[in-house]
């Protein structure tokens, strides 16, 4: 895990708390994915009435995973970026896939062993992460769900549109930021 030092007394006792909520549900057997970095940009990117240029470039975001096992297998998927457009509402998704693999993929989905093609576009089957950013460009979301994420490479998308609509859609990919579990 790699350590980073902020101003605030905010940002230092979330992080604690965090880390230590963390931890502790580590110790409890549970999966832990991390991720912090800077997100890729869509290289596919196509400048709409939206916006003429990509609003993500140059952004950055950490991902906390935390998948349990026990207690009917549940996840836990905390999402903070950075960089953004002040005062703007972003759709974001867990996806199935590496940003390398088709920029993310279609949207990460729960394990349906009776219907493994099943397509549940929805809040229950799915990872939704929508945020607004504040006047600095800063935003955050979770996502408590009731199924596993299997271990595997995931991503989460930022997605133009400033929520996601029935059925999934949530506007062009904006942005994407690798993890692994």
């Amino acid at each position: 895990m790699r350590a980073r030092i902020r101003s605030g007394v905010a940002v230092a006792a979330g992080a604690t708390i965090v880390i230590g909520l963390l931890a502790s549900v580590a110790s409890a057997g549970a999966n832990v994915a991390i991720a912090d970095g800077s997100f890729t940009a869509n290289p596919g990117f196509v400048a709409d009435a939206t916006d003429a240029t990509n609003p993500a470039i140059g952004a950055t975001g950490q991902v906390h995973l935390v998948v349990n096992g026990g207690d009917g297998g549940k996840s836990i998927v905390t999402l903070h970026v950075a960089g953004l457009p002040s005062n703007r509402s972003f759709a974001s998704h867990l996806h199935r896939d590496s940003c390398a693999a088709a920029f993310g993929g279609p949207h990460y989905q729960a394990p349906d062993p009776a219907n493994p093609a099943a397509a549940n576009a929805d809040a229950d089957h799915e990872v939704w992460l929508d945020f607004a950013t504040n006047a600095s460009g800063r935003g955050s979301s979770n996502a408590a769900v009731s199924f596993q994420v299997l271990s595997g490479f995931r991503s989460v998308i930022v997605h133009q549109g400033a929520h996601t609509l029935t059925g999934g859609t949530a506007g062009q990919r904006l942005a994407c930021l690798d993890f692994g579990i």
